[in-house]
């Protein structure tokens, strides 16, 4: 497991890292225009995570990212995605935690996740 990592909004310059790891484990390509949407859209939470373990930000690997869409009480667990190399290692449950703290933060009462073969 990664030694420390940080939770932080996306930000305009991660599109190309978002789009390797979406490469690396879902199909299909990420759409810079989407991304950009997404990113900046106030109903959407979209977070990216460092790897602390070899450096400080700025300038430690972004290695996941998770994109919630709320609406009202209610979130959609949109996209989640740890880079293969990061997989195993408790990064996709400490970012799906740091998901549902958010929406516990932001008084979301349920949160969905529908689920399809990427």
């Amino acid at each position: 497991m990664p030694a420390a990592l940080n939770f932080r909004l996306a930000q305009h310059g991660d599109f190309n890292v978002v789009q390797d790891i979406r490469r690396q484990t879902i199909s299909g390509d990420y759409f810079e225009s989407t991304f950009h949407s997404e990113r900046s859209n106030p109903d959407h939470y979209f977070t990216v995570v460092e790897d602390l373990s070899g450096a400080d930000p700025p300038g430690a690997p972004v290695i996941a990212y998770g994109l919630l869409e709320i609406t009202g009480f209610e979130a959609s667990l949109l996209e989640m995605a740890v880079l293969p190399a990061a997989q195993n290692k408790g990064v996709g449950l400490q970012l799906l935690n740091h998901l549902l703290d958010y929406a516990l933060t932001a008084k979301i009462s349920t949160v969905f996740l529908e689920v399809r073969k990427s």
